[in-house]
């Protein structure tokens, strides 16, 4: 940024990098995205509980045991929300 003179604005560009109408914005992708990093972080956040529980050289047996209780725990509360409804 040059600025010629004290106190001069004259020569200070403040245009936007760009322009509004030459970008798209794609909600769908955004939230898309969102959904990914969420899982992701939802991912390594298991794998670092199976590691913190198990241990490196435990860690695919404490893995499976672990989806095994989670797995279980998701199905058993979808059910009783159906048999609710019913």
């Amino acid at each position: 940024m040059a600025v010629s003179g004290a106190g001069s604005n004259a020569n200070l560009d403040l245009s936007p990098l760009t322009v509004h109408w030459c970008y798209v914005t794609l909600p769908a992708m955004a939230l898309l995205r969102t959904v990914f990093w969420v899982a992701l972080f939802l991912f390594f956040t298991f794998c670092f509980v199976v590691l913190f529980e198990y241990g490196t050289n435990d860690f695919v047996t404490g893995f499976h045991k672990e989806f095994g209780r989670i797995k279980t725990f998701v199905t058993d509360h979808t059910s009783k929300t159906s048999e609710k409804k019913k």
